[in-house]
């Protein structure tokens, strides 16, 4: 610690001035004075070493000279603010040293005023920020790096894994003798599993990059509540445990948010109660917080009678990659991002998530939502129409064969007539035929990711071409990206769908998709949560 020298015993003032000259000039900052002309005034040490102008070389001179040309428009703007006495705040900018070389600063200025309080200048201290900078945008480039990698590993691992499940289920509704279907069914319960791993990993990655953004459409809590838990209850049957929701009655019907998130944090929240409960229930209730006439703040809790978790990892278990035990990674499974996923997606929907729980007596997982409510109920579509599709002309453009042969296969079953090619030049190529010979493809089912050119750039073409323009267009994708339902909405694609596309999904989607051409009040996009909205509506597609 620099302690004030002895003269200020006899001296004060001449004592406190040496001090703070002295602190000037142990400073790690550049620290130089500015007269209200704008010219250099005093240059400690740092200065020196920061700029490269010695005290003689500099002081007296205009700071313009510290200035690049693009910043000097800043600078000056600067400088009479500092005349008029305005307060200018920290800010940081790019400074050019005597050897012509740029770099970046940190800057935070101070007004001198005289004794009658009037501004004579100012104090400016400046930190080199060069190296820091450089870091965040090596950081910031290798996340992108990061992302951009597990974007392709996903795609690459979900191609092969749609086929595993595309021809499995194909296989499992043919005629199999008991033995044959049991093991089918193992087949086809590990492939779903891996696959759920990749997507939290894919989900993860996206929210940690925020590349993650929230839909805004209109739904039902209560009828998509129970398609969720619906599928929960097979897990839950399975061990034997009780599964109860309960969504209180002056919530309302009709929301609006992304229910597909928040399908999504119950999933996590659900799926890992019954993970960790052995025996007894699982209880998922809803009350509601708080009602305006545009908003309604919900309150969900999920409890079990599981094996708990010790008070100290109540934080850690939000952390990505942990769980309150090591041990139950091997004894449980999962790779421990449900409830970072969970968390992060719940901030997103500006709410808030926590968790009450005693090792050995079980854990109730706490998160509160705001959601907007719906103005107007939503019309009904009209039942579909199966028999339409009878006969019905299919283009499939995949540049995977699997993917095509499962497409084509399914298609098949429901009595369409179904043509595949392997990229967008073939796609627009047999489009223009079909056009010319009177036949054209009513339903064309694009696949998002290919090379050269992906899905969206050949429903772009169709768009710009009359002729091929009236076909409906489903987008099947094996990864979804922020935008792509923005993407589809201004391309006039019908329907976006995420890989695997079940048989039953496949056709429901078809069918809304071909209602929603022909003017029905079908919403603007079908997507996977669609379906589940009007699945109640829809034949029994098994």
């Amino acid at each position: 610690m620099i302690s004030p020298p002895e003269t200020a015993n006899q001296n004060p003032e001449i004592g406190l001035v040496a001090f703070l000259a002295s602190l000037v000039e142990c400073s790690d900052d550049a620290i130089f004075g500015l007269t209200l002309e704008g010219r250099i005034s005093s240059w400690n040490k740092a200065a020196e070493e920061m700029y490269g102008y010695t005290a003689e070389e500099i002081v007296g001179q205009p700071v313009i000279r510290l200035s690049p040309e693009a910043r000097i428009g800043e600078m000056e703007y600067n400088l009479e603010r500092l005349r008029r006495g305005e307060k200018i705040p920290h800010f940081d900018t790019v400074r050019i040293t005597k050897d012509r070389r740029l770099i970046d600063v940190s800057v935070r200025v101070s007004h001198v005023r005289d004794s009658f309080g009037a501004v004579t200048g100012a104090a400016v201290i400046a930190r080199d920020i060069t190296e820091q900078k450089r870091a965040r945008e090596a950081l910031a480039s290798a996340n992108r790096i990061k992302f951009q990698f597990l974007d392709n590993m996903s795609h690459e691992i979900r191609t092969p894994l749609n086929g595993v499940l595309g021809m499995t289920e194909l296989v499992l509704d043919s005629e199999l003798t008991a033995d044959q279907r049991e093991s089918l069914s193992l087949v086809k319960v590990s492939a779903e599993s891996l696959l759920a791993a990749i997507d939290d990993m894919l989900d993860f990655s996206q929210i940690d990059a925020g590349k993650l953004k929230l839909e805004f459409i209109p739904f039902d809590l209560r009828e998509s509540l129970g398609d969720t838990m619906k599928m929960l209850g097979f897990r839950a049957q399975k061990k034997g445990l009780e599964l109860v929701y309960e969504v209180a009655s002056e919530i309302p019907v009709e929301l609006i948010g992304d229910p597909g998130r928040l399908r999504r944090i119950l999933l996590n929240l659900v799926g890992n109660a019954i993970k960790f409960t052995e025996r007894g229930d699982v209880v998922m209730t809803v009350r509601q917080e708080s009602l305006t006439s545009e908003v309604s703040t919900l309150h969900f809790t999920v409890a079990d009678t599981g094996i708990g978790i010790p008070a100290e990892q109540h934080g850690a278990i939000f952390d990505p990659f942990s769980q309150a035990d090591g041990s139950s990674t091997r004894r449980f499974g999962g790779a421990g991002l449900g409830l970072a996923i969970a968390s992060r997606l719940v901030a997103l929907m500006q709410g808030k998530i926590w968790c009450e729980s005693e090792l050995g007596k079980g854990s109730t997982f706490h998160f509160v939502v705001p959601l907007q409510v719906q103005e107007r109920s939503r019309s009904n579509p009209a039942p579909v129409n199966l028999d339409a599709l009878r006969g019905l002309a299919v283009l499939i453009v995949d540049d995977n064969s699997v993917s095509r042969r499962v497409l084509r296969r399914m298609l098949s079953r429901w009595g369409m007539n179904a043509a595949d090619v392997p990229n967008g030049a073939a796609a627009l190529e047999a489009m223009r035929i079909a056009k010319d010979i009177g036949h054209p493809f009513p339903l064309v089912l694009l696949d998002g990711h290919m090379q050269e050119m992906d899905g969206f750039m050949i429903a772009g073409e169709i768009k710009k071409n009359h002729g091929m323009a009236g076909a409906t267009i489903m987008m099947l994708t094996s990864v979804g990206h922020v935008g792509d339902a923005a993407r589809c909405r201004d391309l006039g694609i019908a329907a976006y769908l995420v890989k695997p596309v079940r048989l039953s999904e496949l056709v429901s989607a078809i069918c809304l998709a071909l209602e929603k051409t022909a003017g029905e009040a079908i919403p603007a996009l079908v997507t996977r949560h669609i379906l589940r909205e009007v699945r109640s509506r829809l034949p029994d597609l098994k």
